[in-house]
């Protein structure tokens, strides 16, 4: 599944990256920190995925599905001034979370056996 994703996505952008040209001023750095940020997206889906099946859909949905509001919080460490809306919706994120990821009754989500492996058969 991975790798459709990585292909279905090469195919859409490499046309127009490609009618585009390379942009100025793109060097070594940028090239660096582009591989940097393309080998997270890919490890990123995989642990993804491999939570998705290992773990309840139920529970790593809405956890994974945040990954919007942890790019803002980390922005927000990083300096970035954030409104009083944004702000809320980000609290209101965090409660979300922690409504879904909980079982009723106190209990933890079913998990799968120490058998069961979530890369295959």
């Amino acid at each position: 599944m991975l790798a459709w994703v990585m292909l279905v996505g090469f195919v859409v952008t490499a046309p127009p990256a490609a009618i585009d040209g390379l942009p100025e001023g793109l060097g070594a750095s940028e090239l660096g920190w582009l591989a940097l940020a393309g080998a997270g997206n890919v490890g990123g889906l995989l642990l993804e995925y491999v939570a998705l099946r290992a773990g309840m859909v139920s529970i790593v949905a809405p956890v994974v599905s945040t990954e919007g509001a942890v790019a803002a919080v980390l922005a927000v460490i990083a300096g970035e001034a954030v409104g009083g809306v944004t702000g809320a919706l980000l609290a209101l994120i965090v409660v979300g979370v922690v409504l879904a990821s909980s079982a009723p009754g106190g209990r933890r989500g079913a998990t799968r056996g120490a058998s069961d492996s979530p890369f295959g058969r």
